[in-house]
């Protein structure tokens, strides 16, 4: 965690880059009443497109995406939006449901 904040290319700036695109994973859990309890598909791929959105408005911003022309921008968000969608949410989703089935797994009767 120290080391993050010596290296000047990573410091800070990463970790407050991963709190916006955390926050902007939440907007998929926001609507839901139930929260963490129900971890849906819909809530994970419209996190992962929250998380696309913001970031993709913080990088707008702090890393000079406002100097590229507007083809160049439809495809870095479309490449984030896919990704994001893949990563962020189909593989999370994947993982978590082979998690659930080893957690739920019966243990064999002894006998």
């Amino acid at each position: 965690m120290l080391k993050c904040f010596w290296v000047p290319r990573w410091g800070a700036f990463t970790l407050a880059y991963g709190v916006v695109q955390g926050a902007g994973n939440e907007f998929g859990f926001f609507p839901n009443t139930k929260k963490y309890q129900a971890f849906s598909w819909n809530s994970v791929l419209l996190g992962a497109i929250g998380a696309a959105v913001v970031s993709f408005i913080w990088d707008y911003f702090a890393s000079g995406y406002n100097h590229f022309g507007l083809l160049m921008l439809l495809g870095l968000f479309i490449t984030r939006i896919i990704s994001a969608l893949l990563f962020d949410g189909v593989m999370v989703k994947l993982i978590t449901l082979q998690f659930d089935g080893l957690w739920r797994q019966e243990t064999p009767a002894k006998g």
